[in-house]
């Protein structure tokens, strides 16, 4: 099968859902025939591949689509052609609900072979979602929620829709070093405990808990991966910031020794975001879960899609007490959290980039084989 996956993302960018397009791209590249678009690059190929930690080098190409006015609409006249241009038994693919709506109107081809990866359904209009849903061949849903909102709200049959949660570098989590190890290139204190959140230090994110936490624990080194520095200079008088260690954003490879070094793994989500903390479905969870490392969950209906308390330790969102409670147990009942992040890795390592564009590959050939 031939896939194409068409996308208005300019890289480079700081961004997780460029990163997720990326490994997807990265993993369906060794799934099947395989070509990515994108709206714009200001770097080469090379350092795409390279500043997203690529292990498997992929076709990559620019519609060359520079920011300005009506850029949506001049991504759909460039995409036009490349469509037509494509062989007859490609199957196209898209995340972006306006994107993929222009283009139904616009080109039949695309219309009639085409795959929607669908995070949201409240950004736009409804019928925006419901042109696309109804005349997508497939629908890949991000979590179980979603697809129930999908089935329900749009109508959209059952079989139509494929539920896969984000996937994370499995190769990054096997070549994570020792800890002992991780502190020494890292600059870690042995002798402490380490508390690693990855991804950007945003209010979304639950950062202002973390932080906090971090003041109600000075004996633990708590670390924020990620982040350009004026995201990191916004949150700078948050109770708690100067008892945070804070690393700009690194290379995907490069996370591996901050998780590697800590003793506990912080994934949140704050409720003052309700369709994040219900809907989301975070790049780092997943990740986390596959570093054999234990791991804190904000208690949010999104993360508990993702794992239960047999894996992970649940604590209040949006509450700094509570986090700091939750490391606590971790570090104080050092056994029982241990056989959880173990628990948990053996899951989770079957959860791979890999893994999912497998799947979804599988589900297109079958949706595509019965339409002909």
């Amino acid at each position: 099968m031939r896939l194409v996956y068409l996308t208005t993302f300019t890289y480079p960018s700081s961004f997780a859902n460029r990163l997720q397009v990326a490994k997807m791209a990265e993993a369906f590249s060794r799934a099947c025939d395989f070509k990515l678009f994108v709206g714009h690059m200001n770097i080469s190929r090379e350092e795409l591949i390279k500043t997203n930690s690529i292990r498997y080098p992929f076709t990559v190409e620019s519609l060359r689509v520079r920011a300005g006015r009506f850029r949506l609409l001049r991504m759909v006249l460039q995409a036009r052609p490349v469509i037509k241009q494509e062989q007859a038994n490609t199957v196209f693919y898209v995340r972006e609900p306006l994107f993929a709506f222009f283009l139904t109107l616009l080109s039949k081809r695309f219309r009639s072979s085409f795959y929607l990866e669908a995070h949201s359904f409240v950004r736009y209009p409804r019928f925006v979602y419901g042109r696309v849903f109804l005349l997508a061949r497939g629908i890949i849903a991000t979590s179980e929620k979603k697809a129930v909102i999908f089935r329900e709200k749009f109508n959209v049959p059952a079989k139509k829709v494929l539920v896969r949660g984000n996937g994370f570098d499995a190769d990054m989590v096997c070549a994570m070093p020792e800890r002992e190890e991780a502190r020494r290139i890292l600059g870690i204190p042995t002798g402490k405990r380490v508390v690693v959140m990855v991804g950007k230090p945003t209010d979304e994110r639950g950062i202002d808990a973390f932080l906090e936490a971090a003041s109600l624990l000075p004996d633990v080194v708590f670390i924020s991966v990620g982040g350009l520095p004026q995201e990191i200079q916004r949150i700078r008088e948050y109770r708690g910031f100067s008892s945070v260690k804070f690393v700009e954003r690194v290379a995907p490879a490069e996370v591996a020794s901050y998780y590697a070094a800590a003793d506990s793994i912080a994934v949140l989500l704050s409720t003052k975001f309700p369709e994040i903390a219900k809907f989301a479905s975070p790049l780092k969870a997943r990740e986390a879960l596959a570093t054999g490392v234990p791991v804190v969950f904000s208690d949010v209906p999104a993360l508990h899609d993702i794992a239960g308390e047999d894996l992970v330790t649940f604590v209040k969102p949006n509450d700094a007490q509570a986090l700091a409670d939750g490391i606590k147990i971790i570090f104080d009942t050092g056994e029982s959290s241990a056989k959880k992040a173990k628990k948990a890795k053996e899951l989770f390592l079957k959860q791979s980039w890999y893994n999912r564009a497998e799947d979804i590959v599988k589900f297109m050939e079958s949706g595509y084989a019965h339409s002909q």
